[in-house]
């Protein structure tokens, strides 16, 4: 079997059937779609068994709630396919063709990573590139250090979203890979840079992958909650520390912590001071920011002349200085 498609669903009914609509209309037929039901109290469960009852090469997998990790782990240890395609229950794969498309990818080769783009919907239908490698030079021998290199110098994110990748199923049991079920939330970034450090082999193509279901602005300000913060906190500061991903890469990574360290300052007072307590045991990761960019230039000075705790004050007070950084 070519592929198993995973897609985790939690509390899903009112968008599921769109993503498992997407998979079942493909032009290629070799492949398997894994719903992972999530400990759901909705009628996820129902619509899955529903589907999987009239389509043969559908499956369900029902679980206590664990969260995304858990869920698309689970997919991984049961799928059968040689690659495997993560797909959120909120969003679809883009065109019918698709699988049809990354099967003539793999022919010659069998890269452990096939990169494409993600195109984001609105609300009103709104429709752009997120994370897009459009006017990247794609050569044919390119290794992902030099695929995370050349976004890093375009300011861009890498990347890292896990439905912009389709992986070999047999890279990831290989190298014992699987997504950190101790991060309910920014797993898909620690995810990538830990598998970046096994990947042989990868191809970078131009393809729309997924309609990602666009419903933020962007800002860390519609998620300014504790696990949210930390986790980002953790998981881009273990990267910096502890894997090898070059000297830019290194700032960039650092420039995506500071974003995340004056909405710290929002929290509640017991959580800011968990979340504070870190960032001052890493206050060196906040001094390799990339300055060349306005934004962090700006937060360094800031830093330097008023601290952490007033500095990060004086941030908070200008709009929109703190959005995520894309």
């Amino acid at each position: 079997m070519k592929f198993s498609v995973i897609v985790p669903a939690y509390n899903s009914q009112d968008f599921l059937k769109r993503a498992i609509d997407s998979v079942l209309c493909q032009t290629y037929s070799d492949y398997e779609l894994i719903i992972v039901n999530d400990g759901s109290t909705d009628n996820t469960l129902s619509i899955a068994k529903k589907i999987a009852q009239k389509n043969n090469n559908v499956r369900y997998i029902n679980k206590k709630n664990g969260g995304l990790s858990s869920a698309r782990n689970a997919g991984i240890k049961a799928a059968k396919g040689e690659y495997l395609i993560f797909l959120d229950s909120d969003d679809k794969l883009h065109s019918k063709n698709l699988l049809r498309k990354i099967a003539d990818y793999t022919k010659k080769n069998k890269p452990d990573l096939i990169i494409g783009n993600v195109q984001a919907i609105t609300k009103d239908n709104q429709r752009f590139l997120i994370s897009s490698n459009l006017d990247l030079d794609i050569k044919a021998n390119i290794s992902i250090q030099e695929i995370i290199e050349a976004y890093v110098k375009l300011d861009r994110q890498p990347p890292w979203l896990a439905f912009q990748s389709i992986v070999k199923h047999n890279f990831l049991v290989k190298n014992r890979l699987l997504f950190n079920e101790e991060t309910p939330t920014q797993e898909d970034v620690l995810f990538f840079f830990e598998i970046s450090q096994y990947v042989d082999s990868v191809r970078l193509v131009k393809d729309i992958f997924v309609d990602y279901t666009f419903s933020r602005d962007g800002s860390i300000t519609q998620s300014l909650n504790y696990s949210n913060i930390m986790n980002a906190l953790k998981n881009f500061s273990y990267i910096y520390d502890n894997l090898a991903i070059g000297k830019g890469v290194q700032k960039y990574i650092a420039c995506r912590y500071a974003d995340y360290v004056p909405a710290a300052f929002l929290l509640s007072k017991e959580e800011k001071y968990k979340c504070v307590k870190k960032i001052e045991r890493k206050k060196y990761i906040l001094q390799d920011i990339n300055v060349k960019n306005k934004k962090y230039l700006f937060y360094k000075l800031i830093w330097n002349i008023f601290g952490l705790k007033y500095g990060c004050k004086l941030i908070l007070t200008i709009k929109d200085v703190y959005n995520v950084h894309n």
